[in-house]
């Protein structure tokens, strides 16, 4: 009996140890977001890092081999959390046009939730493993896009004479239109801007179930 009772003991120890683990790096991790999105990456330091968020450089390094690791594990956590919501619209039950459109709700949040600070401290630090890092996050959340455009125009829910990548870099300049201040008093909410946009995406201006011959234009 004694000897299951340290057992218990030990496992419990064990369990507050890893909570208190997994907090400090949560606050480091927290505060380090905070800073870098509003000063950027190069003005902040390991130093203040740790001293907002309240721990040790030794408690820092312990997580983080330094802070271009800690920036890494920061963006891991952006494309990480696109990505769960993007698979849960590609594999919902809705209409083709509506995941598009639930997919350019996604940019637009992705875009709000990166500061400018932030990124342009990424091409603009002449800091190539960052620069790097970050295109490679970029490839890798690209193919899924990619390879669900092509099975969308397999299936004939898209047209097939149009390159996916064109698709992508066409909703991606479609969210740097969100942010036009023209474009927005045109409409009473962003939902029906984004709606429209949508529409245009899909239809061009022809009515819907016209097809535009260029032999025979009416």
């Amino acid at each position: 009996m004694y000897i299951l009772y340290e057992y218990r003991i030990f496992v419990l120890y064990s369990y507050i140890f890893i909570l208190y683990t997994m907090s400090k790096r949560k606050q480091i991790l927290v505060t380090a977001k905070e800073l870098f999105w509003k000063h950027g990456i190069k003005r902040v330091t390991v130093e203040e890092i740790c001293s907002r968020a309240s721990v040790s450089k030794m408690t820092f390094y312990k997580h983080f081999s330094n802070k271009n690791d800690l920036v890494k594990h920061i963006l891991d956590n952006l494309y990480s959390e696109s990505m769960k919501k993007y698979s849960n619209i590609m594999s919902s039950e809705k209409k083709y046009k509506d995941k598009v459109a639930g997919l350019y709700r996604l940019k637009l949040e992705a875009t709000d939730a990166i500061s400018h600070e932030f990124l342009n401290d990424f091409y603009d630090s002449g800091d190539e493993e960052l620069k790097e890092y970050l295109n490679k996050k970029v490839e890798e959340n690209l193919n899924p896009i990619i390879k669900d455009l092509r099975n969308a125009q397999d299936k004939g829910k898209i047209r097939k004479d149009i390159k996916p990548e064109f698709i992508n870099f066409f909703l991606n300049h479609m969210v740097k239109l969100v942010n036009d201040p023209a474009l927005n008093s045109l409409y009473p909410s962003a939902q029906e801007m984004i709606l429209e946009l949508t529409n245009f995406f899909f239809y061009g201006i022809l009515p819907p179930g016209e097809k535009y011959d260029n032999e025979k234009e009416r």
